[in-house]
């Protein structure tokens, strides 16, 4: 889970608003364009050894005025890892567009986000570096169960390859070829007191499971919990913060993470 192609899968599915240190979806009540910066910290065993991540992750969001569910979104997602002592940092550069398939009068909300990713990973201690290129069609369905209560389906699909390149004495050519499949389901309950000058409040809870298919990885399936608190996306106000703990776990491999995000 810690790969950047990983975590660039991650940040494609976090769209669907499954990380709250990664993005912060908005809903169709809401028209403003936004900001989004965010940070997150975690630690992580890994085959009996022990390591550190810090998360960055910037983007920014343009609404059409037609229908503010039509979204626009560049993303820069920013990581430093410690592993044993050996430290990496990579980053990627993302671009989505979401568009919804319901009508803005429609009680539940279905959007599609397709997404492209380029991103670059190195570590000076391991003498290692690598360029992945992704693309991503992340599915988002909401369902409101009642005023306080609401479910979301997400499902994505992304494709992953590495990419040869050489520069002085650094190459790579890791011949990554990977299909990724990640599924997920969000359960949010409306709580009675607001932030931010109006905005109400909600606590969210989910689940998600990845798997990759293709090249022959460490880890080719995990699994993900999450519980967030914070602001409800849409209504009121203009800033959205949300504040979320994060658990990632498969064979060999547990990882606990604190993820902060605002958006305005």
């Amino acid at each position: 889970p810690n790969s950047l192609q990983s975590r660039m899968a991650t940040a494609d599915f976090a769209t669907a608003g499954f990380d709250a240190g990664s993005t912060t979806p908005v809903d169709r009540s809401d028209n403003d364009n936004k900001f989004f910066w965010g940070v997150s910290g975690g630690t992580f065993r890994s085959q009996s050894v022990d390591g550190k991540t810090f998360s960055l992750p910037l983007s920014y969001t343009a609404r059409f005025d037609a229908d503010p569910r039509y979204q626009l979104s560049f993303a820069l997602p920013i990581t430093y890892m410690d592993h044993s002592g050996a430290k990496t940092g990579s980053l990627n550069l993302a671009a989505g567009f979401q568009f919804p398939l319901t009508s803005a009068e429609a009680e539940n909300q279905w959007y599609l986000t397709p997404r492209l990713s380029v991103g670059a990973t190195g570590s000076e201690d391991m003498g290692s570096a690598a360029i992945l290129g992704s693309a991503s069609l992340t599915s988002r369905y909401v369902h409101r169960v009642n005023e306080l209560w609401s479910v979301t389906l997400a499902n994505m699909v992304a494709y992953s390859k590495s990419v040869e390149f050489e520069y002085e004495d650094v190459g790579s050519d890791y011949g990554l070829k990977n299909t990724i499949f990640k599924n997920g389901l969000q359960l949010e309950r409306r709580l009675d007191f607001a932030l931010f000058g109006g905005r109400q409040t909600s606590v969210q809870a989910s689940y998600a499971f990845t798997n990759f298919t293709g090249t022959e990885l460490f880890m080719n399936q995990y699994h993900e919990v999450a519980l967030s608190v914070g602001a409800v996306a849409g209504g009121a106000g203009s800033s959205i913060l949300r504040v979320g703990l994060n658990g990632q776990f498969g064979d060999e491999f547990r990882q606990v993470t604190l993820g902060f995000g605002y958006s305005f």
